[in-house]
């Protein structure tokens, strides 16, 4: 079963993509970087890597407070949370690996600084309604925000490494997931549980503004840095 959704998906990308002509040229490191640097050596990627810590955060929300609070203050059922999670999971199939490929001579930094905003609002948006359709609607907006920043917050760490650094890079950002995952969902089940549902979720969309303002101003930095690189 598993090996014939793959099938499928391999299928779908190639009609909704296109073949593309021969393999890409090997990738050289971004901004000038020399292939050996560390990740320890590089202030931009460490400044990166708080605001994804804080973005992985407001994510396992998802696998915490977020049920607990579909069930008690919009009285859905699992069977209903289950639907409300499945839009995020259709959304994804069907559009994340096309829009990917559409936005991918863009600076990533700077879609991903939208995209943060855009999830952390998907959750700041759920006290101002009460229906399933809101709900739903609300889904689309945090799913919207998390095709547009983390695919493409891989993709600039992967470029930023150079070759031989690539591993350091890739398993620094994987322990800024790992980070999120061990305070995420404690410090989101202690705002909910002291505060209120209500005080969380506004406090994801204060998170999102300052990720839009961190990405940002990393994408000012990385231009910099390049243009600092290139010869004159």
């Amino acid at each position: 079963m598993d090996g014939g959704t793959c099938l499928l998906a391999a299928a779908f990308l190639v009609v909704a993509l296109g073949r593309e002509a021969e393999a890409p040229a090997a990738a050289s490191p971004a901004e000038g970087a020399p292939a050996d640097r560390s990740p320890w050596g590089d202030p931009l990627f460490l400044a990166f890597l708080p605001l994804m810590t804080l973005l992985a955060m407001v994510l396992f929300q998802l696998f915490s407070t977020y049920p607990l609070a579909l069930h008690a203050y919009y009285g859905l059922s699992e069977s209903r949370i289950g639907l409300v999670l499945a839009i995020n999971t259709l959304v994804i199939s069907l559009f994340e690996m096309v829009l990917v490929h559409r936005l991918r001579d863009r600076d990533p930094l700077r879609i991903a600084a939208l995209g943060s905003f855009l999830f952390c609002v998907g959750f700041a948006l759920m006290p101002l309604g009460s229906s399933f359709a809101y709900v739903g609607a609300t889904v689309l907006v945090w799913t919207v925000g998390e095709m547009l920043s983390l695919p493409f917050l891989s993709a600039w760490v992967g470029d930023r490494a150079g070759e031989k650094s690539l591993g350091g890079y890739m398993g620094l950002f994987t322990l800024s997931f790992s980070m999120a995952f061990v305070l995420g969902p404690p410090v989101g089940t202690w705002v909910y549980q002291r505060f209120g549902g209500t005080a969380l979720w506004y406090g994801c969309g204060v998170v999102g503004l300052f990720l839009w303002a961190g990405f940002l101003a990393l994408s000012s930095g990385s231009l910099r840095q390049r243009a600092d690189a290139v010869p004159p």
